[in-house]
């Protein structure tokens, strides 16, 4: 039977952890939309560099898109460095273990997701710490691209990219989102030429067209993966606000059990200490010449 003593201190414990459970539910909740209005401006940003490389691809009417697929290339996976999220990193590491990314490098954001591959038998050739908050996205997505860069020292041409992150759903649904950035497809060159332009005046460019089309397209790249780590980090946030949920109603239901403990074993403690009275009292009357047997 569970002591007096015990059951208090369990419900202490149970107490603590409910305690950092709420925080960390709370520091989700405002951070959902915090990194949701992040992915929406680079989302606007990235509305006015498809106008700017409307306007460089005027220049390059014989550019044509690549449509074969390349084995070789990176992709690029976001997951988590913080636990307490669920099977978020376990469900981009299924995604990058599909068939479509094998002979691929692979890029991974969040060292628990680097974790979750190793056990899947791959092994990233670059593995960068992600961000614990939408102010962070800008240096992260630098380094991508840097690293992006060193994959082609001479320049000469971007290599495949692939992206892979999870991306937040009506309810906190979560489900993983799978974008090829290059080889730029024809589909996307024809979307691009097709674009309206949100003027009369029709622009034109001074510079060497495609060195304004190379330059405009990094950061076309960035922009895009500035926006996947965005709302990576909603879906990672999300993950962990169901989750804390979850143990917050589990908390409540071990507290109520642990509650039930303490009252039980204070009962018990109570009954003990009047069985001892009344004990003490029947040793007093049964002796001879006592005063209850006088009586």
């Amino acid at each position: 039977m569970q002591s007096l003593e015990s059951a208090a201190r369990r419900i202490e414990a149970i107490g603590n952890i409910a305690g950092i459970v709420r925080t960390m539910k709370a520091l989700s909740a405002v951070n959902i939309p915090s990194s949701e209005r992040a992915a929406s401006a680079a989302e606007a940003f990235h509305e006015t560099l498809l106008d700017a490389l409307h306007v460089a691809l005027r220049q390059l009417p014989t550019m044509t898109g690549d449509d074969s697929p390349m084995s070789h290339g990176v992709v690029i996976a976001f997951g988590s460095d913080h636990g307490l999220c669920g099977g978020f990193n376990e469900s981009v590491a299924a995604a990058v273990a599909s068939s479509q990314y094998l002979g691929k490098g692979i890029f991974a954001v969040g060292y628990r997701l680097d974790a979750a591959l190793r056990r899947r038998g791959m092994v990233a050739d670059l593995t960068l710490r992600s961000a614990a908050s939408s102010e962070g996205l800008r240096s992260l997505a630098a380094e991508l691209i840097l690293a992006i860069d060193a994959q082609d020292p001479g320049r000469t041409a971007l290599p495949a990219v692939d992206l892979v992150h999870q991306v937040r759903g009506q309810g906190n649904l979560l489900s993983v989102v799978h974008r090829n950035l290059l080889p730029l497809g024809s589909a996307f060159l024809r979307q691009l030429r097709a674009r309206p332009w949100p003027s009369p005046c029709l622009p034109i460019t001074l510079s060497d067209p495609h060195a304004l089309f190379h330059d405009l397209l990094r950061q076309q790249l960035a922009v895009t993966i500035y926006r996947a780590g965005a709302a990576s980090l909603a879906a990672e946030h999300a993950a962990r606000l169901a989750l804390m949920t979850q143990a917050e109603r589990a908390l409540e239901e071990r507290l109520e059990s642990a509650e039930s403990a303490y009252r039980r074993a204070r009962q018990d403690r109570i009954t003990e200490e009047l069985l001892d009275i009344l004990g003490g009292f029947q040793a007093l009357g049964d002796g001879p010449g006592s005063f209850f047997a006088q009586v």
